[in-house]
């Protein structure tokens, strides 16, 4: 199979806005597009070698499923160790305990099917998911435990009929995608194997023509597809249904560029650019290292990375990516040094390695124990010195007038809610007292903010509520009023045992 070095390039242009949107920059709305890129580039390349050997009587499952192994398996679990390590120091017991039920889940190439149930691909917190991107890896290797061995059959036995048989997968797999939207679903459309087929199928045609010589040299068609591409990662928005109808313009977009390579075109010459060829290179890399890194940014900066951060973010991913490609992915593919065997019997070992740390830190909880040597935060925590006198409950009921003021004569400020406010409050006082400014403190135990409602059960409740209202809207001298109360408790009931999963 020859080489063509557009096709380094155009995984450039997949890599780069996937990286560029995972760093918060808002220019690439549609960045998320370059792994669809990726998996008509996946599908015409892996589709060209098995016609290839197809042709020349040399097909094996065992040979592919090898330069699979030398491809993926590598930088994967030199990505799965370091990220590992870091989980282990920076995430609590439930990140950890995730994050373990999640590394089993890539082992098993099934981590589409977990991010499915588990969180929608496009919310805030799944920016601090640092496996989530190997979604798309899970996609590929379940497509190809069935495409090879369906394609060898086909080609045996109904040739002719073989673009047929891919186009109508390619659209029974479409329709999927329609349906999924349809009924509501458009998490399963996006992680589903069977809702993704047809974009990897997209490149098996690709890779049919080609292998026929069905194409025409029509250069203008391949800039055409570029221009549609780059058009895409900054005009696309996440808020279209995706995949869905409009996902097949990038697509075909791509196809134009696989299919219509010419040396004097426009897109041919930019995507040969040795730097873009070079960055296609590492671009597996790429993919792997950046998710990993920007998630623990996240997590470490509150959700919040300055720009500073994100730079360095990007630098060490460039680095990271490159010492991957030389020293882990290279090195693997080259069969005198390592032999099958040798692949084979690694790759097990180290999955079945990964497998068992991913299962202990799901059973052990996280690891909750990791850090019985520091100080517990409860330990630290203290408490306000007034709550016992100041706070009101069914017990200790406090009239509005009878409420504590502290620290100064001069009171303009005011804290209403329940028990969550007593400690703010305090901590407010001591603040305000600087400014010779004092605080009158409301609170009552278990007292959701049902303004004007008799609470059954909870009179007392509800009438402190309206008269301490009543108070404060009767105070000229009150200024600034601070709320507080615990009303997800009130609205979804207790969270404790299903924290942090606050609905």
């Amino acid at each position: 199979m020859e080489y063509r070095k557009d096709i380094d390039g155009l995984r450039a242009f997949a890599v780069l806005p996937v990286i560029f949107f995972h760093a918060g920059f808002e220019a690439f709305s549609g960045g998320f597009l370059g792994v669809d890129v990726f998996f008509v580039i996946s599908g015409f390349l892996i589709t060209s070698i098995l016609l290839h050997e197809l042709k020349q009587n040399k097909f094996s499952i065992i040979n592919f499923y090898e330069r699979r192994a030398r491809r993926i398996l590598p930088a994967l679990f030199a990505v799965l160790f370091f990220t590992y390590l870091a989980g282990f120091i920076f995430l609590s017991a439930f990140e950890f305990k995730e994050f373990s039920q999640s590394l089993v889940s890539v082992i098993a190439f099934l981590s589409n099917i977990f991010f499915y149930i588990k969180i929608d691909y496009f919310s805030l917190a799944a920016e601090e998911m640092p496996l989530l991107h190997t979604w798309s890896l899970a996609i590929e290797e379940q497509f190809y435990i069935i495409f090879p061995p369906l394609l060898y059959v086909i080609w045996k036995f109904g040739q002719k009929y073989l673009l047929a048989a891919l186009v109508l997968l390619s659209v029974v797999s479409f329709t999927t995608v329609i349906f999924l939207n349809h009924i509501g679903d458009p998490s399963a459309s996006f992680y589903w194997p069977v809702s993704r087929a047809w974009e990897l199928l997209a490149g098996s045609i690709c890779a049919l023509f080609t292998y026929n010589n069905t194409r025409k040299d029509r250069k203008y068609l391949s800039d055409l597809g570029l221009l549609i591409l780059i058009a895409c990662m900054f005009i696309w928005s996440s808020s279209y249904s995706h995949p869905g109808y409009l996902t097949i313009i990038p697509i075909l977009a791509t196809c134009l560029v696989i299919l219509f390579p010419n040396d004097k075109s426009v897109s041919f010459k930019v995507l040969s650019n040795q730097t873009l060829v070079f960055v296609g290179l590492i671009s597996y890399s790429l993919y792997l290292w950046h998710q990993p890194i920007f998630a623990f940014l996240r997590i470490k900066s509150m959700g919040h990375p300055d720009i500073l951060q994100i730079a360095l973010a990007l630098i060490l991913t460039f680095v990271t990516a490159y010492l991957s490609y030389r020293y882990v992915e290279t090195p693997f593919r080259n069969k005198v040094k390592f032999n099958r065997k040798f692949i084979f019997a690694t790759s097990s070992g180290l999955l079945a390695l990964f497998l068992s740390i991913g299962l202990f830190g799901h059973v052990t909880n996280g690891f909750d124990k990791r850090y019985v040597f520091l100080p517990s935060y409860a330990e630290s925590m203290k408490h306000s010195p007034m709550r016992k006198k100041c706070h009101a409950s069914h017990y200790n009921y406090l009239a509005p007038d009878d409420s504590c003021r502290y620290f100064e004569e001069d009171v303009t400020w005011a804290v209403f809610g329940d028990s969550h406010t007593v400690e703010p409050a305090y901590a407010l006082a001591n603040v305000l007292k600087e400014r010779s400014v004092g605080v009158v403190h409301h609170s009552y135990s278990n007292c959701p903010p049902a303004l004007n409602y008799q609470l059954k059960g909870n009179e007392l409740c509800s009438k402190w509520l309206n008269d301490t209202l009543v108070s404060l809207e009767e105070n000229d001298h009150i200024e600034n009023v601070l709320l507080g109360f615990r009303y997800s408790a009130a609205i979804f009931g207790d969270n404790a045992p299903i924290f942090p999963a606050i609905p």
